[in-house]
């Protein structure tokens, strides 16, 4: 948790008392793009200096020739003056004893060389002075409790508590808004480059502010990775983030750069770290917005019954389809329920959850809906109402407003929530009306609804990916030594790409591996070979061959007759290009029958560290894109929830019998993998693919270590 000091120095970037605006022109007053006029609007009652020696007047602000004649303390610098005299600027904000500043200014580390020059004298100054930076390339910050922006555009921000922060101001300004209300949240934040304050700073600073509920977050890059997952862990034990990865294609990640000026880590991988930490992924900007304002006002379910009251035959159906979409269930509504509401009906038709209300509110809304929807929240056996109604245009139908009836009786049961589709002419109007009260809410797809509400219902029910201690598997000094040492020794002969020696590491971390054996060229072949049966594989072992199969190193079904004749034909397939003095050598290995083929291994993330890797495995592993995800450590918990979320997973329980033993197999083994990563961080990349399962063995059949070249330099 942040240190008062911490807190106080960010709470300057909220809720300042006095406020520098640096760079401010005389076109700017009376512009609605403007930092002035948006301080204006939102009644901002701290004292404004806009420095200016050009300006004569400012409405509601003192202006000054020069930042050194403002006659008092100054809590906070907007700087927004062109990049060149940034740096000049900022260093006369220290000396002035302002200790934060927002720089808006663009054209930094995101763009050329010179950009990148000013930025590490903008580093230098804030090592120097302390003083706080937001940004540069930001729109800065905006609070509710105190009507503080630095924005330039127009912002709303309303008393929902929820704390945003971004990597775009976009957010800020508000998104995907269907009902013209305020943009959602209570206070929010624009990083842009990030060059000082960031991610950890912000979640630190909110996680301490009683009154915000919820962390929202957009996100295109993560550099500090680790300290975010270990951080946000233990914050969604007090209250849930939420997140928006941003930058995902190819595309995407390549805009990420020229935007932030960070590079943005593998996708896959940091999902996998967020979920591991309890961390809730939104999949566009409109669902970052609707599962925040969901958390931030629902106050929780208790299980995971759906009651359905519908307007529409076919809206129930696609409701059905949303709720076992999303792992929640249709209600069994109880015999009182059914008993009270089926004198509404007709005889001829069955009463029972989904409701297709359509005939009782027809002939009476205001007489049957209301009660349809209260028996429907007080039934025992319903935790939570998807609400779907017709909005018609008013006054012309206001016998069918079924809205008024949602709020008032939505408002009554807190613990029940009521998430509404609606269609017709008059959506925004309706939506208004409804989430008046503020305990129901209207979602612009019955998706979305049944989603946040599978949300709400594992939050309240403590069924979070949250972290779990990790299951003591060690390895003995000894063992560990001797790895070192194999990893030392074929470092030092310049080595980067390791196979036989990787063989034998595994071996030391008690992995199982088909027998084997390594032979030099100059070796007695068959006698080198004996304790092997055939048929036999020979695989050729070279530094500078990596993708033995694809380059022709592989020789499949030699047995012992053949086995000299095959070993010579190998050797001088590739005798151009390599030599028995830079470490040519062969890999014999018995050939295994195989049932299924699985893969796993490791890859080294600049931010969130290492990442063990399980999925289909053989030569079509990247075809069949059937991977899993976790960043080391791992636990026993988190193997088996990987394991599962795959498609071979769901193969192999179907057709095998002792799944069970199976899964313990895998699950060990992912563990000694996270085992290798942490204990080895010379490692940047582990293969192993395929590993053959036979009845429940796992069988290592090809490994592949890639050594980080730069280690220890």
């Amino acid at each position: 948790m942040n240190s008062p000091n911490e807190r106080e120095l960010l709470d300057l970037f909220f809720n300042p008392k006095s406020v520098a605006v640096i760079g401010l022109s005389r076109s700017a007053i009376g512009n609605p793009v403007s930092i002035l006029t948006s301080l204006n609007d939102l009644n901002y009652e701290g004292e404004i200096f806009v420095v200016n020696p050009k300006m004569g007047h400012a409405p509601n602000a003192t202006v000054v020739r020069d930042l050194f004649d403002i006659p008092k303390e100054v809590d906070l610098a907007v700087i927004s003056v062109q990049r060149e005299v940034v740096p000049k600027t900022l260093e006369s904000c220290a000396i002035k004893g302002i200790k934060a500043a927002i720089i808006i200014t663009q054209g930094f580390s995101d763009s050329d060389e010179i950009g990148l020059i000013l930025q590490k004298e903008i580093d230098l100054i804030i090592l120097k002075t302390g003083i706080r930076v937001l940004g540069p390339n930001t729109i800065g910050s905006v609070s509710a409790s105190s009507g503080f922006t630095s924005s330039f555009i127009e912002v709303s921000p309303s008393k929902t508590p929820i704390g945003q922060v971004a990597q775009s101001g976009f957010l800020m300004m508000g998104h995907h808004i269907i009902n013209n209300e305020k943009s959602g949240y209570f206070c929010s934040i624009d990083l842009g480059n990030s060059c000082d304050i960031g991610f950890i700073d912000v979640l630190k600073y909110y996680r301490a502010l009683p009154h915000i509920k919820v962390i929202e977050c957009h996100a295109e890059s993560i550099s500090e990775g680790r300290d975010f997952v270990s951080l946000a862990a233990q914050i969604v034990v007090e209250k849930p983030i939420v997140l928006l990865k941003a930058g995902k294609s190819e595309a995407g990640k390549a805009a990420v750069v020229s935007h932030t000026g960070a590079v943005a880590g593998q996708t896959k991988i940091c999902e996998a770290a967020l979920l591991q930490a309890g961390v809730i992924l939104a999949d566009s900007s409109e669902e970052l917005r609707i599962i925040s304002k969901t958390l931030a006002t629902l106050n929780g379910m208790q299980g995971k019954r759906i009651g359905i009251i519908s307007f529409s035959g076919g809206g129930a159906v696609l409701a059905i389809d949303a709720i076992e979409k999303f792992g929640l269930n249709i209600a069994n509504l109880s015999k009182q329920t059914i008993a009270k509401i089926q004198p509404l009906f007709p005889k001829w038709m069955e009463v029972k959850n989904p409701l297709d209300v359509w005939i009782p509110v027809a002939r009476d809304l205001d007489d049957a809906f209301p009660l349809l929807l209260e028996t429907l929240l007080s039934d025992s056996n319903v935790d939570a109402v998807i609400c779907i109604y017709c909005s018609y245009s008013m006054p012309k139908y206001s016998s069918y407003n079924s809205a008024k009836h949602i709020s008032k009786i939505s408002s009554k049961y807190k613990n029940k929530p009521v998430a509404c589709w609606s269609y017709g002419h008059d959506i925004e109007g309706f939506t208004r009306k409804i989430e008046e009260e503020g305990l129901a809410i209207v979602y612009p797809s019955l998706d979305l609804a049944a989603k946040c509400l599978s949300i709400v219902a594992k939050s309240s029910n403590n069924d979070v990916n949250m972290p779990t201690d990790v299951s003591p598997i060690l390895i003995d000094k000894l063992k560990l030594n001797k790895a070192r040492k194999i990893i030392r020794v074929a470092q030092s002969n310049g080595r980067n790409y390791l196979f036989p020696e990787a063989f034998r590491v595994l071996e030391l971390y008690d992995f199982n591996l088909v027998k084997w054996v390594e032979i030099s060229p100059d070796e007695d072949i068959v006698y080198a070979t004996s304790k092997l049966s055939s048929p036999l594989c020979l695989k050729i072992n070279s530094p500078d061959l990596v993708h033995k199969t694809a380059g022709g190193g592989v020789m499949l079904g030699v047995g012992t007759e053949n086995l000299k004749s095959s070993c010579k034909n190998l050797l001088a397939k590739f005798d151009a290009q390599f030599s028995i003095q830079k470490g040519v050598s062969i890999v014999v290995q018995e050939m295994k029958d195989q049932s299924f083929e699985l893969m796993m291994g490791m890859v080294r993330d600049p931010s969130f560290g290492p990442c063990v890797v399980f999925g289909s495995g053989g030569v079509n592993t990247e075809i069949l894109d059937d991977f899993s995800y976790r960043v080391a450590p791992l636990s026993l918990e988190t193997t088996v929830e990987m394991i599962q979320e795959t498609k071979i997973s769901k193969i192999l329980k179907n057709r095998l019998e002792d799944f069970d033993v199976i899964l313990n197999n895998i699950s060990n083994a992912l563990m000694q993998m996270s085992l290798i990563a942490l204990n080895h961080p010379e490692i940047n990349e582990i293969d192993l693919n395929p590993i053959f399962l036979n009845n429940d063995e796992l069988i290592v059949v090809d490994v592949r270590f890639i050594l980080n070249k730069e280690f220890n330099k």
